[in-house]
């Protein structure tokens, strides 16, 4: 009797990917509620286009007492629920998320989009100006990502590392 062997590298579609990358970042994703809080009302635009592609209903909420966020309907069946249960992301909070393995492994044009994704919610990019003993002055740029788990921050060094970035 033969069965079918299933492609172990589940492929992923650019707004899944994107979709988790925002999730992992600014997003709540406990209890089955799903929701992702943002200030730039850009990136909150970006996620609400990213959870319709990938056939998910969500609402945007403004209030003058909390951070701006968008709640992401919880229909079991929606894909949005489905993809993170199916990645082993749901009920994790802040210290426990991580990026699934399938995801570690994607091709370079899908890892930068997915952190592309996680920078936009906790990292950043500045420079600075050092000035030596001797006077003169040299511009430098700071790239850094912040989060409270440190499997998530040791996948972002791994994702980068694949891209040949150091850190």
């Amino acid at each position: 009797r033969q069965t079918a062997i299933q492609d172990p590298q589940r492929r992923f579609t650019d707004n899944e990917i994107s979709f988790v990358g925002y999730m992992l970042g600014d997003g709540t994703i406990t209890n089955g509620n799903l929701s992702f809080s943002q200030t730039s009302n850009e990136i909150r635009e970006n996620f609400i286009s990213v959870v319709h592609g990938i056939g998910g209903n969500c609402t945007e909420v403004l209030s003058d007492e909390k951070a701006p966020y968008v709640r992401v309907f919880r229909n079991k069946s929606e894909s949005p629920m489905i993809l993170l249960h199916d990645l082993g992301l749901m009920n994790k909070l802040a210290p426990e998320k991580f990026v699934p393995k399938n995801m570690l492994t994607m091709p370079a044009a899908q890892t930068c989009l997915l952190l592309s994704a996680l920078w936009e919610t906790d990292g950043s990019v500045s420079t600075f100006t050092e000035t030596r003993k001797n006077g003169n002055t040299s511009l430098h740029a700071r790239i850094a990502y912040v989060s409270r788990s440190e499997q998530l921050c040791q996948d972002v060094q791994t994702l980068l590392l694949r891209l040949g970035m150091n850190s």
